[in-house]
């Protein structure tokens, strides 16, 4: 699933961009990356994905991938 949803997430589908940050925060066909989950999550939430928005605030909320930022999350929550 990864690398089908990689091939749609680098066209710019914002659906495939969310899954294939779930697919990296999960492992899912691959090793966990939470860093790459939040850069995927937040290109899909830039283009207005609902689910990807409360996901990278999740991400931002909770540390994964990077560092945790409260007041960053809020502005996707």
């Amino acid at each position: 699933a990864r690398e089908w949803y990689g091939k749609a997430a680098a066209r710019g589908y914002a659906f495939a961009q969310c899954s294939l940050g779930t697919c990296h925060r999960k492992g899912i066909g691959g090793n966990v990356d939470g860093e790459k989950a939040r850069e995927w999550y937040g290109k899909s939430a830039a283009r207005g994905h609902d689910l990807a928005q409360f996901l990278l605030a999740y991400c931002h909320s909770s540390g994964t991938g990077g560092k945790v930022d409260k007041a960053e999350a809020r502005k996707w929550y």
